[in-house]
């Protein structure tokens, strides 16, 4: 009986009894574990010791290499019965042992980790999201107080209020920028000062807005931070506090986020 779930073979209460008798729990005083021989995706050649703070083992002791992936996440791979191979994340693991729940693209689920650590796998740190709900915690700042709380600003460039125009670490000829995310075009010939209008880059997005100037483009609340915030050295996210402000590209309402990936 492979892939239970899929084939919808057993009704619910049935799967889930069926899950608790192949899976059972087991709980000594020092931790919680769970014989593992059963997934949605198919039964296991051989079974697996699944622990509650994220540690998997055979039968025997033996630990499961656990392969730590570029953007933290960790997989096992799993043998199924008939040959089958699958690399599967140790959160999704972890989560439908002890909490019969299991994350898929057919539901658009996904877990989550609760501190923000994709290598930490402990059950009390997992919990069971929708993707939109997954994402949106990360743009709307759920997941960056501390970012947020403990960004830094160039302190010198905002004293002036408008600044010559800097874009990945270089001057932009005949363009200035304020603390308030208005960009002007300067005419050095005339002495012409306009403020340049942004165009929105994604209607889906109205509020990412892009600058064009000297034959291509930048996001405006980017640009406010290469021009008024400390940036990290490598790769970074751009965010915005408030999406909702009548003027949301203010240095008090930007921060950044160093890309993990």
């Amino acid at each position: 009986m492979t892939n239970v779930m899929k084939t919808q073979l057993l009704s619910p209460k049935s799967t889930e009894a069926f899950n608790d008798f192949m899976n059972p729990v087991i709980k000594t005083d020092m931790f919680t574990s769970v014989s593992l021989s059963v997934t949605p995706e198919g039964v296991l050649q051989t079974p697996l010791r699944v622990f509650d703070n994220g540690f998997i083992t055979d039968q025997a002791g033996n630990e499961k290499l656990q392969q730590k992936l570029e953007r933290g996440y960790k997989q096992v791979s799993l043998t199924y019965t008939g040959h089958i191979y699958k690399n599967t994340g140790v959160h999704r693991l972890i989560l439908f042992s002890f909490k019969r729940q299991w994350s898929n693209k057919e539901n658009q689920t996904v877990v989550h980790h609760l501190d923000g650590n994709k290598s930490n796998n402990n059950i009390n740190n997992l919990q069971l999201d929708d993707n939109r709900n997954n994402v949106m915690r990360f743009w709307d700042g759920r997941e960056n107080a501390e970012y947020i709380a403990n960004k830094q600003y160039q302190s010198d460039r905002i004293a002036k209020g408008r600044v010559p125009m800097m874009h990945k670490g270089k001057l932009v000829p005949g363009y200035e920028i304020d603390t308030k995310g208005h960009v002007y075009h300067v005419n050095k010939a005339t002495g012409t000062v306009n403020e340049v209008t942004p165009s929105i880059a994604n209607k889906k997005y109205p509020t990412n807005k892009n600058i064009k100037f000297n034959g291509t483009s930048a996001s405006l609340h980017g640009l406010v931070a290469e021009n008024f915030l400390v940036t990290p050295d490598n790769k970074f996210k751009t965010l915005l506090i408030d999406k909702t402000l009548q003027e949301p590209y203010t240095i008090e309402n930007i921060y950044v986020v160093p890309r993990k990936f």
